[in-house]
């Protein structure tokens, strides 16, 4: 016995009234037409030199994907210089500055001859 396709043009119609569907359309178009002025304003942006030390590999991977209101840059993270958006390029500069403050505290805590404290709250590890 064949089985109907549930994405078939009739099954979406006798599930989704049209008008529905034409709401649907029209909402998607729009919000289509919105990314793209948007992305016309990124790309407007003065552009900002930005690097990735090969360091930072183990935290994000060969490449460092940042998205913004459903635009992504890609950067490498081979230490090469990129010219990104000023948007993306802060971004970026913040990940890099937690992950730099992840290593400090873990740094710090992994110390444990100079964790010593004579009364608590004695070290301040953050």
């Amino acid at each position: 016995m064949a089985e109907k396709k549930t994405d078939s043009p009739e099954v979406v119609a006798q599930v989704i009234p049209p008008d529905v569907q034409l709401t649907a359309q029209k909402a998607m178009q729009g919000a289509e037409a919105r990314r793209k002025a948007l992305l016309k304003v990124y790309k407007a942006e003065p552009l900002v030199p930005v690097n990735v030390s090969p360091l930072y590999a183990p935290y994000f991977g060969r490449t460092m994907r940042v998205m913004i209101n459903g635009i992504s840059v890609y950067v490498r993270v081979d230490g090469t210089i990129h010219n990104v958006p000023e948007t993306f390029a802060d971004e970026i500069n913040s990940r890099i500055a937690h992950i730099n403050r992840n290593i400090k505290v873990q740094t710090r805590m992994g110390n444990s001859r100079e964790n010593q404290e004579g009364s608590p709250g004695e070290l301040e590890l953050y």
